[in-house]
């Protein structure tokens, strides 16, 4: 077993987690970064022969970690209580913010149903803003951090524009900050009006960088604009690995004097004239 773990670690970088380790637990369950864990609740166990067999045809993306899934952790539940899975999940994926995806015996006997489950699990795609909860969720709650691209045109998930965002951040792997799309006909992003002093009218696609810094039972919110060409890959790359790098003390951060907000806009109805 020892020479095992030995060799996962230092070849394959697998890593053994201790539900001791905080800043692990955080890293792999609220870090957004592709996962599969699996979970080792025994330690005379052995690892399903699929996990060691195909590690070199997993996507580079993927992390591995090794838990075990039954003991308690710093929040008094288990990872089955926490993430609300059956004990008898063996493994699971978990990535960019979504909910944990197990992994059933079935698919793990399956080499072929194995990995296209997981391939399937790590498809990237930026979600589209549609529930109030979402930008709460992603944007405002304690620490966290997003990019906002707010459009002016209708823009679907087979639009040019949007494949184009979306391969910001698969080619760049910034798994670890929220996007978002923000049609801007439908709903209206509300931010004070100091923040507008880097704002360009004139673009089809507004980029925001928005976080929340929280010190104590404070939270306060930092955000600016991209003011670069849209189209530059390189620069609006530069931009979002900027906005995950950014704190309260970067240069180019502006600090929001309110909570910002995303409202539905108010149709103008016409009279009917008789």
């Amino acid at each position: 077993m020892f020479l095992l773990e030995f060799f996962h670690t230092h070849f394959y970088n697998i890593k053994y987690i201790d539900v001791s380790d905080t800043e692990k637990l955080k890293e792999i369950f609220f870090s957004n970064k592709p996962y599969l864990v699996y979970c080792k609740n025994d330690k005379q166990e052995n690892i399903h022969s699929v996990i060691n067999s195909n590690i070199s045809n997993f996507p580079s993306i993927l992390n591995i970690a090794i838990i075990n899934c039954k003991s308690k952790l710093p929040s008094n539940q288990n990872v089955y209580e926490r993430f609300k899975l059956s004990e008898r999940t063996q493994a699971f994926i978990i990535c960019y913010g979504r909910k944990p995806k197990p992994i059933t015996l079935d698919l793990l006997n399956s080499k072929k149903k194995f990995i296209t489950f997981v391939r399937d699990a790590l498809v990237f795609s930026v979600p589209f803003f549609s529930k109030f909860p979402q930008f709460q969720t992603k944007c405002l709650n304690k620490n966290k951090k997003c990019v906002l691209f707010i459009s002016r045109n209708h823009m679907t998930n087979r639009s040019n524009k949007y494949n184009y965002i979306n391969d910001i951040f698969v080619n760049n792997k910034y798994f670890d900050i929220n996007p978002m799309i923000i049609d801007h006909k439908k709903f209206l992003l509300k931010l004070n009006d100091e923040i507008f002093t880097s704002y360009n009218k004139n673009r089809d696609i507004h980029v925001f960088c928005l976080f929340n810094h929280t010190e104590g039972q404070t939270s306060e919110y930092y955000g600016y604009f991209y003011k670069e060409n849209f189209d530059d890959f390189k620069k609006l790359s530069s931009f979002v690995s900027g906005c995950i790098k950014a704190d309260n003390k970067s240069s180019e951060v502006i600090k929001l004097s309110s909570v910002p907000q995303i409202k539905y806009r108010t149709s103008k109805k016409k009279n009917n004239k008789r």
